[in-house]
């Protein structure tokens, strides 16, 4: 909870001084909060060549995984067959021979959820956003 007393000492019209100082305050929470979102995300990612961590971005008012494969990662898949040709690079490096086994085994279970992007989002609701101490 956040409390405010307001004395009046004199009359005085300074009501666009005060709408614009509100208008600095809030965009510089945004950004806060933007930028807190997405160094959370960027540590939570699964990173394989770090080309989602990579692509992470704040934008006007919001922070965006600009990647095709963000919702997947996120929420998972369920079974399918993938491209076997797309799988050769990352079987590969992670040691698998056959990238065909990977695939089958993408048909038989789909992908597990790797959440990165909403667990940020609720790490953000603690951090202090303004300057003075008020927080989310």
């Amino acid at each position: 909870m956040v409390e405010m007393q307001v004395k009046v000492l004199k009359k005085v019209d300074n009501t666009e001084h005060v709408k614009r100082d509100i208008f600095i305050a809030a965009e510089k929470a945004v950004k806060n909060a933007c930028d807190a979102i997405k160094e959370e995300a960027q540590r939570l990612i699964a990173v394989d060549e770090g080309y989602g961590r990579d692509h992470i971005e704040v934008g006007i008012h919001k922070v965006v995984a600009n990647f095709p494969y963000a919702s997947f990662l996120e929420h998972g898949t369920s079974p399918h067959w993938p491209p076997i040709d797309a799988l050769k690079g990352w079987a590969e490096r992670h040691g698998f021979e056959k990238p065909f086994l990977v695939a089958q085994s993408i048909a038989e279970n789909g992908t597990p959820a790797q959440p990165f992007f909403k667990p940020a989002c609720d790490v953000a609701k603690d951090v202090k956003l303004w300057a003075r101490g008020i927080t989310l």
